[in-house]
């Protein structure tokens, strides 16, 4: 029998909910890097590895897992004349960014960890000046902080100053690579800084915000600064069921090309994977009620299907174009509901199209609204309006 774990402290730290007392004992563990934390992870740490090591055919379990983790992924986003990959082959450890000039260009290598050793890994965190210039993350482990680059593509070569590790909302890069506008976390609440390259960062916004704010930024395309025209945002407000209403907010902040493209119906459409999975891709937005979501761009002609769709329901809103789904025609614009009866949902793109695609579970419970609380019964909406009136949300100065 294996010894018990090694004892964690309970604080006494106590949040008032909608005049609810709601306990979190173990709040002084979301500071990362105090002594305390790390002194806690390496026990538990050493204390894990006792246990598992103790397992009896310990290493036949692991050389089969790692056999069956060996797999390929890859994750395709665009700018410009530009196509970014970021690839893992079932011989590497860790995935490799790779750049393709066109969409039948070679592939070239342009950041590869693997020979850095340890357990460092890469991510694109945005693209500038029209995929000429990147950003991206370096990441030690599973931390969620990444120490951010820039590098020019077409000459290799980096550029800018580093940014220091921490933990990173949004990274923008200036026209021509001048500077960076970039929104991090710290442990005051989310900041949003404005450097120029070779000089230190000016706090521009944020500065009244709280832990539990989210902040995000984000710059306008070019060709839009400077000729201007239409501009169409899509915003989504996602229910949560009543268990999990009093979650924890936190921010999750992607650029477009974070999100990876599945090619499908021969080349004539892409699914730009938001969250969920399809076509052997994930979206890197995690949902806790496990929804899925996409952004679909089809030419005239191009046929897709999804299913395994039984007992959800399906959201799907046409942006622009014309499809026919099961049969029947849907012109842009218009937000199509679907009974969730049925398994199976095919699509037919009748013109050039852009629709957003996506489904859930149904949640199956009351719902009282009040501008923008959204809650189960009217005297929580009363309470959530108290609690805002209170200042107990958070204050944003003017």
């Amino acid at each position: 029998i294996a010894a018990p774990p090694p004892a964690t402290r309970k604080d006494t730290t106590v949040d008032v909910l909608h005049g609810v007392k709601v306990p979190d004992p173990y709040r002084w563990l979301e500071d990362q890097e105090s002594p305390e934390t790390r002194a806690w992870l390496k026990e538990q740490i050493g204390y894990t590895r006792s246990v598992l090591n103790a397992v009896p055919r310990r290493e036949g379990i692991v050389k089969r897992l790692t056999e069956l983790m060996r797999v390929e992924s890859q994750e395709v986003s665009h700018a410009g004349a530009f196509y970014f990959l970021v690839k893992r082959t079932p011989e590497q450890d860790q995935a490799v960014i790779l750049v393709r000039k066109g969409e039948t260009g070679k592939d070239e290598v342009l950041i590869d960890p693997n020979p850095w050793g340890g357990s460092k890994s890469v991510s694109i965190l945005t693209h500038g000046d029209g995929g000429k210039l990147l950003a991206y993350g370096i990441r030690k482990g599973g931390e969620d902080e990444v120490e951010v680059h820039f590098l020019n593509v077409e000459t290799r070569k980096e550029f800018g100053d580093v940014l220091p590790r921490a933990r990173y909302h949004a990274v923008n890069i200036l026209p021509g690579g001048a500077g960076v506008i970039f929104a991090t976390a710290t442990k005051e609440g989310p900041r949003l800084y404005e450097q120029t390259f070779g000089q230190a960062p000016k706090l521009i916004f944020g500065e009244n915000l709280g832990p539990s704010h989210i902040l995000d930024a984000e710059l306008s395309p070019d060709g839009f600064k400077r000729k201007g025209g239409p501009l169409e945002i899509l915003q989504l407000w996602v229910n949560l069921p009543s268990r999990l209403k009093m979650t924890r907010p936190r921010y999750q902040g992607f650029q477009g090309d974070a999100f990876p493209v599945v090619i499908a119906s021969g080349g004539k459409a892409k699914v730009n994977l938001v969250s969920g999975s399809w076509g052997g891709a994930t979206g890197p937005i995690e949902s806790i009620t496990g929804n899925f979501m996409s952004v679909i761009t089809a030419q005239a002609g191009a046929q897709l299907a999804f299913d395994a769709l039984a007992g959800r329901n399906v959201f799907l809103y046409l942006v622009s174009g014309r499809v026919r789904i099961n049969g029947a025609d849907v012109a842009e614009h218009h937000l199509v509901e679907l009974d969730n009866a049925g398994d199976a949902l095919a699509l037919e793109a009748t013109r050039d199209t852009r629709l957003l695609f996506g489904h859930g579970e149904p949640i199956n419970e009351p719902v009282a609204s009040y501008g923008p609380f959204v809650m189960n019964t009217s005297d929580e909406i009363r309470n959530a309006i108290a609690d805002y009136q209170a200042g107990k949300m958070g204050e944003v100065a003017v």
